[in-house]
């Protein structure tokens, strides 16, 4: 019970005897003089003990009702910080699963280009790649090997590649004679004597069987351009051959 309510208590009771004191004196005047003063008094006493309980009462119910204000202010802030922190963890959740989708995404490409950074090493570094022959004519492509290798079993016209505009490669062409030797050839776009469309076939090799002719070539937008030293392709002396 709380201090105040006791106080009440107390007053209420010396009012209700005041009052009990000061009807009986009334009643049995003029005899009861005196017990109407001490019941006066005693009515003084509990109403004063009656008002100051009330205000102590309502001070205290005041200090409570502010304390749970404060609480339930408290609770509001720590209501509002953890929507913010749940906000924060979906973002931060969010932001996590975006990035682990990026390093997914750079992992992919990080494949992808390790595949094709294998194959090109295959290309460049590959043994010598065999470049049909079909109807007299044979297309090398220097994108599936840097060295490339034609077979003369009849006379040959050899037509060259382009690549896209700016890029550019360095590739090593080998002919080479069947074991009948004496083959012509000839290339388009032209760079050497006789290499053109209207004389397609101006090129011998006046070598034994499986002699080779060597071209060192550079391709890009603007055609195929013969790097040999001096400009000749196809020594006047034999060269290096192989084997059938």
């Amino acid at each position: 019970m709380d201090i105040w309510e006791l106080v009440e208590y107390v007053g209420e009771t010396l009012v209700f005897i005041g009052v009990v004191g000061e009807v009986f004196a009334e009643w049995t005047e003029p005899e009861r003089k005196k017990l109407g003063k001490a019941s006066s008094i005693v009515l003084v006493i509990g109403l004063a003990l009656s008002l100051a309980a009330l205000i102590g009462t309502n001070e205290y119910f005041n200090g409570t009702i502010a304390n749970l204000n404060f609480q339930a202010g408290q609770s509001n802030q720590h209501a509002s910080a953890a929507q913010l922190d749940a906000a924060n963890a979906r973002k931060e959740t969010a932001q996590l699963q975006k990035d682990t989708q990026g390093l997914k995404t750079d992992a992919d490409i990080a494949k992808r280009d390790m595949v094709k950074a294998q194959l090109e090493l295959a290309r460049l570094t590959g043994p010598i790649q065999s470049v049909p022959v079909s109807n007299g004519i044979a297309t090398p492509d220097p994108m599936k090997g840097l060295r490339l290798r034609i077979l003369l079993h009849n006379d040959v016209l050899i037509k060259f590649p382009t690549l896209p505009k700016g890029k550019s490669v360095n590739w090593t062409l080998f002919i080479v004679q069947d074991e009948k030797g004496n083959r012509q050839f000839g290339t388009v776009p032209k760079f050497m004597p006789g290499g053109d469309a209207k004389s397609p076939f101006g090129n011998f090799l006046y070598f034994s069987p499986h002699s080779v002719c060597t071209m060192e070539l550079v391709t890009d937008e603007y055609g195929t351009s013969d790097l040999t030293t001096m400009g000749a392709s196809c020594p006047n002396n034999a060269i290096d051959t192989i084997s059938k």
